[in-house]
């Protein structure tokens, strides 16, 4: 392994003990780009750099070639510390940071990660012939040659690659050679992706779309030696007409595969991905390259971005929200607000569950605990939730709050109230704004999930009329898992049977914080009013 250190190892004159320290893993633009925006923003940067990861983002301006502007961003990492690695480092979080064990044996400490790992292409499908070729970056123009451009087949091609083979097809054209692009969905980006197709059909190169029906591809000649190979395809621009066309070459152009992120990067994001297997999850508060697990980022191919202007305005977000992350976790730090007792029972219910990885289990010989970390905390409740024992103490979680405002109500009030649990960030912005009925008292959580089965049956046993629970939608959570959660406790509940004598009055529903008529139609409904 070799080390690099910059000539200013700590640009902003922090001390060791305040300096924000981040470690980027991973190879290519993606991870030059966030070393570079995280440098810029003044913190310390290791850059653990793998040399060997395949560049697999596409820009197709004539002006820029990836090669060139990857080298020239490297150059640039004048104040960054870069350790050249062949296996990733070892990390673990402890006490509010993350610790790094490089295959040399040292050892660091930083505030967060950003992972830019990389990423294969998907192959080429089984049943085209052995001899067609996988489109990569590696793929020139092709001077005198008649060439497939085979897209969509199976699968959707990545439209960054998409655009790139067209480029090339184009060239191809250019130089001699005749071009034909075969696509289901034609691949368009950014402002210039319908100047390429222009610029292309210009040059000479054909474009066929094809339908529900795919592509029939056949090897012309016998034996080990091809004479060529045959496409046959209903071209639905041309009326579906069938369209004829011999070839010398076949060029697949697929997209990025999923099942080839490397499981370093996996363990580290303590396997946040989504449903396509891509990493991180589809939800709004990973736009940014955030992780559910606190204080990871990742940014480029392996989220299944291709695209280089994609590539860096992620790797420039993801640096501005990991910078600001730093910032928020020190202030959180030393505070107190998230604690296990000893009442815990080590059943790791908590451990399994957190969606932000604020939990570690510390093995001991003796007796092994559950060792919060507030910096990792976004106090969300739902570790509180499924503590059978009440071990976990969580300043924001709004169990005694609850269980103090039933004993301030007599029987014959709470009889006649339903109390509904919103999240704070959905259902919470709209009660704010409106009249609530005489007969709800409306509750704002942290989140959906934080309501536990007790605070459940304890406000029915109480006598209240209902339970109401109102989450965010799916892929709104700010704790991925809570909405899904709450609504599995509603509809266990609900399987109970007869509670108190009659059947209990318990549902669930989720809501955007814009949606203020639709809460208010849904509410009444659940109460069995009609609406003014």
């Amino acid at each position: 392994m070799i080390l690099r250190h910059s000539t200013e190892v700590n640009p902003t004159g922090q001390s060791a003990e305040t300096a924000q320290r981040v470690l980027v893993v991973g190879g290519g633009i993606p991870a030059v780009a966030a070393a570079q925006a995280l440098m810029e923003t003044g913190v310390q940067v290791t850059f653990a750099r793998f040399r060997d990861v395949a560049e697999h983002v596409y820009f197709d301006m004539p002006a820029v070639h990836v090669g060139d502007y990857l080298r020239d961003l490297s150059a640039e990492l004048d104040e960054v510390e870069i350790v050249d690695i062949t296996r990733a480092p070892v990390v673990w979080r402890d006490h509010g940071v993350f610790r790094a064990t490089f295959e040399d044996g040292t050892e660091s400490a930083y505030d967060c990660l950003l992972l830019a790992p990389g990423i294969s292409l998907r192959p080429i499908p089984l049943d085209l012939p052995v001899e067609t070729e996988l489109f990569t970056s590696r793929i020139k123009a092709l001077p005198g040659q008649q060439v497939l451009f085979l897209m969509d087949y199976k699968e959707l091609t990545h439209p960054a690659l998409g655009m790139s083979a067209i480029r090339i097809a184009a060239e191809t054209a250019r130089n001699g050679g005749k071009a034909v692009v075969c696509f289901r969905h034609a691949p368009v980006l950014h402002v210039f992706g319908e100047a390429l197709y222009d610029s292309a059909r210009k040059d000479g190169v054909q474009f066929v779309r094809y339908g529900e029906e795919s592509p029939k591809v056949q090897r012309l000649g016998d034996g080990g030696n091809p004479a060529g190979f045959r496409l046959a395809v209903s071209d639905i621009i041309d009326s579906e007409n069938e369209f004829v066309w011999d070839c010398d070459r076949i060029v697949a152009v697929t997209g990025p595969d999923a099942s080839s992120i490397s499981e370093w990067a996996r363990t580290m994001a303590d396997g946040d991905l989504d449903e396509r297997g891509f990493m991180l999850s589809d939800n709004i508060h990973s736009n940014s390259g955030r992780s559910f697990a606190s204080g990871v980022f990742v940014v480029g191919e392996a989220t299944g971005n291709l695209d280089l202007i994609g590539c860096m305005a992620q790797a420039r977000a993801a640096a501005a929200q990991a910078e600001a992350w730093m910032r928020r976790s020190r202030l959180k730090r030393e505070d107190d607000f998230l604690s296990v007792s000893t009442a815990c029972v080590r059943c790791l219910t908590c451990y399994r569950v957190c969606p932000h990885s604020a939990l570690s289990l510390q093995p001991q010989v003796s007796r092994s605990r559950i060792e919060p970390s507030p910096s990792f905390c976004l106090e969300c409740g739902i570790c509180a939730s499924v503590c059978p024992s009440g071990a976990i103490s969580l300043r924001a979680y709004p169990e005694e709050s609850i269980a103090g405002l039933i004993k301030e109500l007599t029987p014959s009030e709470i009889s006649g109230l339903t109390f509904v649990f919103g999240c704070q960030r959905s259902a919470g912005i709209i009660a704010e704004s409106i009249d609530m009925p005489e007969n709800a008292r409306f509750l704002a959580v942290p989140c959906a999930g934080s309501v536990s089965d007790y605070i459940i049956w304890g406000v029915l046993a109480a006598g209240a009329r209902g339970v109401l629970v109102v989450g965010c939608h799916h892929g709104n959570c700010r704790s991925d898992s809570g909405t899904e959660l709450a609504a599995a406790r509603v509809e266990r509940g609900k399987g109970l049977g007869v509670f108190g004598g009659k059947p209990p009055r318990i549902g669930y529903f989720t809501i955007a914080p814009n949606e203020s008529a639709r809460f208010q139609r849904l509410l009444h409904e659940f109460l069995g009013n009609d609406l003014p």
